[in-house]
């Protein structure tokens, strides 16, 4: 099969391709969704960091305080006597670790008797210590207000029934336990999603089911499970509020971080101790206040976890969770159905773009607007109502689809141009062709005409009736597609359109059909008609000896000036194409290049555009029929060298001479430069003849040097 074959099969069937992988890609990814599709939670993980970084950062709850035992609460040098008169339980605070129990004791006495509302202890009480009995009785009379950390032991061990996890509770001595009235422990253990980040909080905990977790997808058993135990922020708010929170008790909150570490007010635990009178008023500071007291030196006590914002302390975590249950400002997450439908509706708004759009930056650009407009409401969503949308489905029907039915389009809107180029450059110039296929509104405004800066380019072979009638039909048109391949291929690669083949004569434009500064559409003409004077050359070189194949000479006239740009002609035959007297004059020039025996004349704005180029000399000023004034008419002689072409410079000191009315020193300076040009030099010569007929018989007052032509 072909590659036409391929293309217009892709074309054909184009709806179908792009609706079936819109089909197949929607429903992979909803498989994905209730598989263990890591790579996706993986970015919707990432894109609720960003989303967090991106909004303002959340106020300070005023509620909430942590008290950290932190690297200045370990003394150095013993607490001086008159720390100590201040206030003695400072002596608890020892220079190595653990400190007497009796210090959380007294300190949870002292806090929630000046009137904090709560406190919870972030630090295990798993092993019997100092003090034990002492802090249990504050514990157990304080038990309505006082929350303390408990843990889950796991191990790896076959202990039947098919399970292979062994949970067990670690719950603080039981010196430190009430015997009776509400529960104190709340579980510490947090769990980190598969990127190793902290971002979500395990509330509720059953043996059976810590030991069998695929018990968790049996609708039956989770009916009628109950939790054994709470984590430490539910255990936490269900004493602060009186009820539990409106979360799903066997699921997860997404905990809305404040903030990078420490957005939440820390304070130094001995500062408790040193200004309880003068910085917390006696207590009354934490008045309707929670404390939770942990560790936040994170290089000696080793509890800290990656967040989006970076590392945090276990109890700034906890605190945090806390504060959320507490004022109901979780992050709440959207349903699996929702990323489905949204990647199904996505994906049919791609599917729709990609299909009405002709447009490949269309497309593009109403994708991305779409994808830009739901990035926004969502995060609108995010910032003002909390809510967690996914864009995983969304992103894969507006990339995935979106992108494969643009990139087909394309593929195939790019194939068709190239046939289409293909096509219709052998029926008008790569530059018209060009115009039609990339540009259409601007060409159609083209079409209806206008005025516009041109350069124009005429060729005329010489001699060339009397060269057709020598050699057949046949011949003639053989080694005139020789010639016009040759010109054609340098006019082309020089920039130019080539607008009309007028029997052996060929026009040119530049500027015509794409918007390009006059000055370099000058330089361009001018080195064309250069390369063309060196192309026929090596035709007629390749042509001696071959039958059928005559010498063929040309001249060139090129014009540079203001044109009508349209289309022409009867409805069922139009042209594309110049003209005016940018056209007329250019045809003009190449007609005088037989005259002045030049094989190239250029006008005098292309002189002045492209004289810092090419050398040029003034072949005359001259005045073709038709027109009331003469024009410069310059010759050019090559690329501008280092040193001049041999006699030019004598050449144009008699030009001004001859234009000043000193005849005799121009002659002698016209003779000077055909010596040096090597003799023969037509222009040199006329100029000769002219002086000495206007020595002879002087030109009139008015005459300012213009010869007029007899023939066009």
């Amino acid at each position: 099969m072909n590659t036409r074959a391929v293309f217009e099969f892709l074309r054909q069937w184009r709806v179908l391709i792009q609706a079936a992988f819109t089909i197949v890609l929607t429903a992979a990814y909803v498989w994905l969704l209730h598989g263990d599709a890591h790579s996706l939670e993986d970015f919707e993980h990432r894109v609720v960091d960003s989303r967090m970084l991106l909004r303002a950062r959340r106020p300070q709850p005023q509620d909430v305080i942590i008290l950290g035992v932190d690297e200045s609460s370990f003394p150095k040098d013993p607490w001086t006597p008159a720390m100590l008169a201040q206030d003695p339980d400072l002596a608890f605070l020892k220079s190595d670790w653990p400190w007497s129990r009796q210090l959380w004791g007294k300190l949870a006495d002292r806090l929630l008797n000046a009137g904090a509302k709560g406190v919870i202890f972030d630090i295990a009480f798993t092993k019997p210590g100092d003090g034990d009995l002492e802090c249990g009785a504050v514990f157990a009379r304080q038990a309505a207000r006082l929350t303390i950390a408990g843990k889950i032991d796991f191990k790896r061990a076959d202990i039947g029934n098919g399970a292979t996890n062994y949970a067990q509770f670690m719950d603080p001595t039981d010196d430190l336990l009430p015997d009776s009235g509400p529960e104190i422990v709340g579980i510490t253990n947090v769990e980190r999603d598969y990127d190793g980040v902290l971002r979500r909080y395990y509330h509720s905990f059953n043996r059976q089911l810590l030991q069998q977790p695929e018990l968790a997808d049996d609708a039956k058993f989770m009916a009628q499970v109950k939790p054994e135990r709470f984590s430490l922020p539910l255990l936490a708010a269900q004493k602060a509020l009186g009820h539990t929170p409106a979360i799903d008790l066997w699921g997860t909150t997404v905990v809305n971080f404040y903030g990078e570490q420490r957005s939440l007010r820390v304070i130094p635990i001995e500062n408790i101790f040193l200004n309880w009178r003068s910085s917390f008023a006696q207590g009354n500071f934490f008045k309707d206040k929670f404390v939770f007291v942990g560790a936040t030196w994170e290089t000696y006590f080793k509890d800290y976890f990656a967040t989006p914002f970076g590392t945090m302390s276990g109890v700034e975590i906890q605190a945090t969770t806390f504060a959320n249950l507490l004022h109901g400002d979780w992050l709440r997450e959207t349903p699996n159905w929702l990323a489905a439908a949204l990647a199904i509706v996505f994906g049919l708004l791609a599917l729709l773009t990609s299909l009405r759009i002709h447009s490949v930056l269309g497309k593009i650009g109403l994708l991305l607007g779409l994808g830009l407009l739901f990035l926004l409401v969502t995060q609108w969503l995010f910032t003002s109502y909390l809510l967690i949308v996914p864009v995983t489905g969304a992103s894969l029907g507006l990339i995935g689809c979106g992108g494969f039915g643009t990139l087909y389009d394309f593929m195939l809107e790019r194939y068709e141009r190239r046939r289409m180029l293909g096509v219709f450059e052998t029926m008008v110039s790569p530059g018209v062709a060009n115009l039609v296929l990339s540009n259409r509104g601007d060409f159609e405004k083209r079409l209806g005409g206008e005025r516009k800066q041109v350069v124009v380019l005429f060729s005329d072979i010489r001699s060339f009736t009397t060269w057709s009638e020598k050699v057949g039909p046949d011949a003639l048109v053989t080694q005139l597609n020789e010639y016009f391949y040759g010109m054609v291929e340098v006019i082309q690669q020089e920039g130019g359109t080539v607008q009309k083949y007028i029997g052996d004569a060929l026009m040119a434009a530049w500027g015509d059909v794409r918007e390009q500064p006059m000055k370099e559409c000058a330089i361009q003409a001018v080195r064309a008609a250069m390369r063309m004077m060196d192309e026929l050359k090596k035709l007629n070189a390749e042509w001696v000896g071959k039958p059928k194949r005559e010498h063929l000479a040309f001249g060139i006239g090129i014009n540079l000036d203001e044109a009508v740009v349209g289309r022409i002609g009867h409805p069922r035959r139009q042209e594309f194409t110049v003209m005016g007297d940018a056209v007329n004059l250019a045809a003009r020039l190449e007609s005088a290049t037989k005259q002045y025996h030049q094989t190239i004349l250029v006008g005098e704005h292309i002189y002045e555009h492209a004289k810092e180029f090419y050398d040029f000399r003034l072949a005359d000023k001259m005045q073709v029929k038709g027109k009331t004034f003469g024009v410069p008419v310059y010759a050019p002689l090559g690329l501008k060298g280092s040193t001049p072409p041999a006699g030019l410079a004598e050449y144009n000191d008699a030009i001004a001479k001859y234009y000043a009315r000193d005849f005799t020193g121009a002659t002698e300076l016209f003779q000077a430069a055909d010596t040096k040009m090597g003799g023969g030099d037509y222009l040199c010569e006329n100029y000769v003849f002219r002086c000495e007929h206007y020595l002879a018989e002087p030109p009139p007052a008015d005459w300012d040097g213009t010869y007029v032509l007899k023939e066009k």
